[in-house]
């Protein structure tokens, strides 16, 4: 555990002076989930991967001022987080789509359709809830981030963030 902290903090100090290497890393690392995140909530491929890169140089540009402790992922999801909603509002659009397109396993065919059917009705149930309860839902639940986090990314209390995603569970299913 130990090494992994120190580890972790070689990085971010690497990434501090500008390391192209270290970069590169991250870059690699997070790249594909950010990008499936940002698909969510925006429901454009080329604006996600836009937004993506925005955040890596956001993030790149930011690094050397950051100070003490970070943690690298929420860091790089919260500035995602709010270059996504910056677009959405200019475009006076809060909508977020479900989540990424699932493949399917070789050999199975059970109902296609039906796969397809339900899909859309996640889709149609998350498009009724307003914002700030999707992006809460779309971090804990397809993203895998605890409240903790959430609350840290979206800078809002603890509670809130619980409150949010109970509300946006609820929401869900009665949208659902």
């Amino acid at each position: 555990m130990a090494v992994l902290v120190m580890e972790r903090e070689q990085t971010i100090e690497l990434l501090r002076c500008g390391d192209s290497k270290a970069w590169e890393d991250v870059v690699l690392q997070y790249q594909i989930p950010l990008s499936r995140y940002l698909y969510n909530m925006v429901k454009d491929k080329e604006l996600a991967r836009d937004l993506t890169q925005d955040t890596f140089l956001e993030a790149y540009q930011a690094m050397p001022k950051t100070e003490g402790e970070l943690n690298l992922k929420s860091w790089l999801y919260r500035i995602a987080t709010n270059n996504a909603i910056q677009v959405l509002r200019r475009r006076k659009l809060i909508s977020w789509v479900p989540w990424a397109e699932e493949t399917t396993i070789p050999g199975e065919t059970n109902n296609i359709e039906d796969s397809l059917a339900q899909r859309e009705l996640v889709r149609s149930a998350l498009d009724k809830l307003p914002g700030k309860y999707r992006s809460v839902l779309l971090l804990h639940d397809d993203q895998g981030f605890n409240c903790q986090e959430i609350a840290t990314m979206l800078n809002i209390s603890l509670d809130a963030a619980k409150k949010r995603l109970a509300r946006a569970r609820e929401m869900f299913r009665d949208a659902y």
